[in-house]
């Protein structure tokens, strides 16, 4: 499935990134085509996505699914960061965006992923206002990780022992 439909949302987030994070940018400018993820559409679900690989969708049940993670992340609505590997269809994420407290930091393995993510949901007001942050995995060096972690108080929300998968995939 092309994703043409969802260029404006996708136009809107490259737009917000190209001062804030010009690196990856230019990566999500120079990606030409998602060729393992599709977005899967229902109707007034979240999309769904689809690994043309492995035949296998992320989430069963989105709408159940994301009940269950909003259950699991209702404890930390006071929390200012939250850290997350991987942004899977980025509904997670934007719902969390909605409590004016939150910050995010996604660091994801996959630019195909985060490319698909980005046609799905509008970040750009986040980005904009860094209240979400995009690393990718093969560009994470320690030592901006640590820079990034030590401004504010950031690091005092990262916690390596509480892992919350957002789907079964």
């Amino acid at each position: 499935m092309k994703m043409y439909h969802f260029d404006q949302i996708y136009q809107q987030n490259l737009d917000a990134l190209q001062n804030l994070d010009p690196s990856l940018h230019k990566r999500l400018t120079d990606f030409q085509e998602n060729s393992i993820f599709e977005a899967v559409p229902y109707d007034n679900r979240p999309c769904n996505i689809f690994d043309t690989h492995s035949q296998t969708l992320f989430f069963h049940n989105t709408y159940e699914e994301d009940k269950k993670s909003m259950d699991f992340f209702y404890p930390l609505r006071e929390h200012n960061f939250l850290y997350f590997f991987g942004i899977g269809n980025g509904h997670l994420q934007k719902t969390l965006l909605q409590n004016p407290k939150h910050h995010l930091t996604v660091i994801e393995p996959s630019l195909e992923l985060l490319f698909v993510a980005l046609h799905l949901e509008d970040f750009s007001d986040e980005i904009a206002t860094r209240r979400i942050v995009f690393f990718l995995v093969e560009e994470l060096h320690f030592s901006n990780l640590v820079a990034y972690l030590n401004q504010d108080i950031k690091i005092y929300y990262a916690r390596s022992y509480n892992l919350h998968l957002g789907a079964n995939y």
